[in-house]
């Protein structure tokens, strides 16, 4: 082989791995890109209580929730609306992104859990952070329960808030629901 076809095989070698590294450089500036995003802001309540009893992560509950949880695992009920609640949980991410992190979860949480119907997953600006939002209707001790779950990764670990109801009471805690979410960070 002449040192020109030598030469040319190169420079393509070299083009296509340039384009290679810029494509992935690319995909991962857009995978984490959350301005396009909607935009989940926490305004202050003085109504709701700050939870801060996990490291590195925080949330607001109603000040008539009750503790029935632990510092490693905080767990809010509503005492006038029975099966609602808020928790709070982490676990090691295992280095994935979110997206990641989410994909294999709801491998996991198809096998494990009774789902009922579709779960609808959605990527949200959580206070400036790219979180991860599910909604979807388990099956529990027999009861429906209506579940949205928000996800975010911090240093190493992924958290996740869990607002749960009986589904014919998720309308009516919706407004409470929602400042519980936004106020996670």
């Amino acid at each position: 082989m002449s040192k020109k076809v030598k030469n040319i095989i190169i420079a393509i070698i070299l083009i296509i791995v340039i384009f290679l590294v810029g494509f992935f450089i690319y995909k991962n500036i857009q995978e984490n890109d959350i301005s396009k995003l909607e935009i989940y802001n926490y305004e202050e309540d003085p109504n709701y209580i700050k939870c801060t009893e996990m490291e590195g992560v925080e949330f607001s509950y109603p000040s008539n929730y009750k503790s029935v949880g632990s510092s490693s695992q905080p767990t809010f009920m509503d005492p006038d609306i029975a099966g609602t609640s808020v928790n709070l949980i982490s676990e090691d991410s295992q280095s994935l992104s979110i997206k990641n992190y989410i994909k294999q979860s709801l491998d996991s949480m198809k096998k494990f859990l009774n789902i009922q119907g579709d779960i609808e997953e959605k990527y949200i600006n959580l206070n400036g952070v790219k979180a991860a939002k599910l909604d979807y209707v388990a099956k529990q001790n027999g009861s429906d329960v209506k579940v949205t779950q928000v996800a975010i990764i911090k240093s190493g670990k992924a958290y996740i808030l869990t607002v749960g109801c009986l589904p014919e009471d998720s309308e009516t805690i919706k407004e409470k629901s929602d400042k519980i979410i936004k106020s996670f960070k």
